[in-house]
């Protein structure tokens, strides 16, 4: 009986001692390991040595061996043990002193939420510190505060929220000091001098029609926006597939755009010079006179209106009201269909109407049954001023593509071609760049 219990015994402490081989092999290669401290940890007066208890574990021991200590007291190292106790040396380390001074956000923190507070533990660093003293701080939850610690888990005495330029000297104080002042935001106040009306609302689109608008600020230098369905190619002035950017009024700014009488489907004249009277595609039947004796319109069409097409015409019907009347004697009419003008007749429908932009010193002449050729055969005579000339001069590169400059008096009225009141752009002979202007005096 004696025998099967000695043997029990001797095979569990055999047992026992091949599971405590590995563990004290692992022991073993884990003491192996050097203990190192990171410089972060150093700046904070953080040490580590070697300490065999702590197998047991304890405060700041890793690695089995490991145990961090503390050379003195800072935020980061003063849950540690003294080094001095585990019988460790180290070169000493002097405590940092705290700074001291105002700290100051500026006006974009402030309205960002952001604030700053003293704070002495940033002798050592630490997220939002700034001046060894100062660590910013969270008012409240913006973008921009997102990353600092909230103010109130600070001393709230120490809380500054006052923007630094509240410390700065006022700059009308000071001699010979010139103060700007920032540019007005309110709306412009200024009202155009002619009658004021309301523009039509625009139907609404089909598919295939553009439905964007121009700015105001592309409409002043005269350029709009049209349905162009070739858009869906790309070209000069294309913004997407039904929607170009052309040229209703030739400036500066317009000049890289194509003519919108030259867009099919804008309803603009394609085949006549702008400068020449309507009514050469009219009906056979030449357009009857107004009687010279009859009131005109006083009325003219402002900036804003004539760049959506809209003009203001002189139509005795108006009498007895009708669409588009303002008075007795002014109508509102398209000359270009848009949005805005849709709604009004067609200017050219208007007995009487003459586009107005050059002024002919021949009465109108019966429109030709056909269809006009490329050019017309007969250049109208354009009245010049003798009073008033067009002192500018085209420059090489418009000559070299068939563009000059005459005296045109009417362009105090504006018009194609027109860059100030008496000098109008026109064409010397054919070309892609002088297609959209009208003929040259020949004289």
């Amino acid at each position: 009986m004696v025998y099967p219990r000695t043997a029990s015994t001797r095979a569990y402490a055999i047992a026992l001692c091949s599971l405590a081989m590995p563990l004290s092999t692992s022991q073993r290669d884990t003491t192996t390991v050097v203990c190192e401290v990171s410089d972060g940890d150093k700046n904070f007066g953080v040490r580590v040595v070697n300490d065999v208890g702590c197998l047991n574990g304890g405060l700041g021991c890793y690695n089995d061996h490991c145990r961090y200590c503390k050379l003195f007291d800072t935020p980061k190292s003063t849950r540690f043990e003294s080094c001095a106790l585990f019988g460790a040396t180290f070169p000493t380390m002097a405590p940092l002193t705290a700074t001291t001074g105002s700290c100051e956000i500026s006006e974009g923190d402030a309205a960002a939420g952001i604030a700053a507070v003293v704070d002495a533990d940033c002798s050592y660093g630490g997220l939002g510190c700034f001046n060894d003293h100062c660590r910013f701080c969270k008012v409240k939850e913006t973008p921009e505060s997102t990353a600092f610690l909230g103010c109130n888990d600070f001393n709230a005495s120490t809380i500054v929220t006052d923007v630094q330029s509240a410390t700065f000297t006022d700059c009308s104080t000071i001699a010979g000091a010139t103060v700007v002042a920032k540019l007005a935001t309110d709306p412009p106040t200024d009202v155009p001098t002619e009658t004021p009306i309301e523009l039509p609302t625009g139907v609404p689109s089909v598919d295939g029609t553009c439905q964007q608008v121009a700015a105001l600020g592309d409409i002043k230098v005269g350029i709009v926006i049209v349905t162009d369905t070739t858009c869906a190619t790309g070209g000069i002035g294309c913004i997407t597939d039904v929607c170009r950017y052309c040229r209703l009024v030739y400036t500066r700014q317009s000049a890289a755009f194509t003519d919108c009488g030259m867009i099919r489907g804008t309803d603009a004249p394609t085949n006549t010079p702008t400068a020449i009277i309507v009514g050469t595609e009219a009906p056979s039947e030449a357009p009857t006179r107004a009687p010279v004796d009859q009131p005109g319109c006083p009325q003219v069409v402002s900036a804003g209106d004539a760049s959506v097409g809209i003009n203001i015409v002189t139509d005795t019907t108006c009498s007895s009201g009708g669409l588009g009347c303002i008075d007795t004697v002014c109508r509102f009419c398209k000359t270009l269909d848009t949005p805005q003008s849709t709604t009004y007749t067609d200017c050219t429908s208007i007995t009487g109407y003459s586009a107005g932009a050059v002024t002919t010193t021949d009465a109108p002449t019966e429109a030709p049954t056909d269809a006009p050729s490329d050019a017309p055969t007969e250049t109208p005579t354009i009245a010049v001023s003798t009073s008033e000339a067009c002192t500018q001069a085209a420059s090489e590169g418009d000559a070299s593509v068939g563009i000059g400059l005459f005296t045109d008096t009417s362009c105090a009225s504006g018009g194609v071609g027109c860059i100030d009141d008496v000098c109008r752009f026109c064409k010397l002979k054919s070309t892609e760049q002088s297609a959209a202007f009208v003929d040259c005096p020949s004289t």
